[in-house]
């Protein structure tokens, strides 16, 4: 199965609007369509749940992290108010307030760690 990537970027800040440099994004894997062992692997991209994938913002807050399509990943980063989990979108490129805004965002979740 070839898989394809969405490369989902953003900049953070927090609640009062400052940027949040030098912070670390956790996505982590919850469900992927898979075979019937229950992952994929693709070159050096291994599928299986728990896997995280991280993120660094630079000094400005920016960041991008490139994502299996279909995937569903978890996100928390308190000081931004993100708390939730979404499927990785069909699109090439998507920015992260993109997705919190949209309908595949689900706030909440419960971490399956």
């Amino acid at each position: 199965m070839a898989l394809e990537f969405c490369i989902v970027s953003g900049t953070l800040k927090d609640f009062a609007g400052n940027v949040l440099a030098k912070q670390e994004l956790e996505f982590r894997l919850r469900t992927f369509k898979a075979d019937d062992e229950g992952e994929i692997v693709c070159g050096d991209y291994d599928l299986k749940v728990g896997v995280v994938t991280r993120a660094r913002t630079d000094s400005s807050g920016n960041f991008e992290v490139t994502l299996p399509r279909g995937a569903e990943i978890s996100l928390n980063l308190e000081e931004a108010g993100i708390n939730g989990y979404f499927v990785v979108p069909s699109e090439a490129t998507r920015t992260l307030s993109q997705i919190v805004n949209s309908a595949i965002w689900n706030d909440q979740y419960e971490d399956l760690n």
